[in-house]
């Protein structure tokens, strides 16, 4: 059970963090791009409308968003969780919260929880401001984007 619950804790991990830029970005759709650690790194995700594509935007589809509801890989794909205000939660509006938006703090359960990810201008630390810099958004990266990007970040 423990383990069961750690491998889900890592798949929603970087959820947490697009949870935060949800409610700072804007709402179209873009295509822009998140890179590993600085911002000439590796390209690990690109936003291709409402999808989010594996390294490139010829790579597979990783997550769809469908509103406040994040779906693996197809628009009919399972829910992983929900939006709901300030919170992330497993699978339901009604399921377990996975982690709370707290300024630009992404905590872990809630609002008293760990602190997980910060967001440090366009740098995605881990842990606190002056963590080591994780992801970098390249270009105009939608709240959506960076939602998918949380839930398939620690998933791989």
């Amino acid at each position: 059970m423990k383990t069961s619950f750690l491998k889900f804790s890592k798949c929603f991990l970087p959820l947490v963090f697009s949870l935060f830029m949800f409610f700072m970005a804007s709402s179209v759709f873009a295509d822009g791009k998140i890179r590993e650690g600085s911002s000439g790194g590796k390209v690990l995700v690109v936003e291709d409308g409402n999808k989010i594509r594996q390294g490139s935007s010829g790579g597979n589809v990783l997550y769809v968003i469908d509103g406040n509801k994040i779906r693996q890989s197809s628009s009919g794909g399972s829910v992983l969780c929900v939006i709901d205000g300030d919170k992330i939660r497993q699978g339901s509006s009604g399921g377990k919260v996975l982690f709370v938006k707290d300024g630009n703090k992404i905590r872990q359960g809630s609002s008293g929880g760990n602190v997980l990810y910060v967001i440090d201008g366009k740098n995605i630390r881990r842990g606190s401001s002056g963590g080591s810099t994780i992801a970098v958004l390249d270009g105009a990266v939608s709240q959506s984007g960076l939602l998918a990007f949380i839930c398939c970040y620690l998933a791989s």
